[in-house]
């Protein structure tokens, strides 16, 4: 993968951020970010774009990057 390459060449760790909302002008808008070790666990594996997930994965999920994330922040734009 791409941030396994990253990882390697010594430019981790890497960020992942998605966002959700009617666009940057209309709102609302909430942007998250998430950093992750090379050596997240395989139940993560599935994180990559919220938009696909349903809510159960969603919040089955939540608690695990919640323990694991080297970092994570949510942001909410009214």
């Amino acid at each position: 993968t791409l941030e396994s390459a990253l990882y390697r060449a010594g430019l981790g760790p890497v960020a992942g951020v998605d966002e959700v909302g009617r666009g940057a002008c209309a709102g609302p808008l909430v942007v998250a970010a998430c950093v992750l070790g090379p050596n997240r666990l395989e139940s993560l594996a599935a994180l990559d774009d919220s938009k696909k997930l349903n809510e159960n994965e969603r919040e089955r999920l939540y608690p695990l990057i919640r323990r694991y994330a080297l970092a994570y922040h949510v942001v909410y734009i009214p």
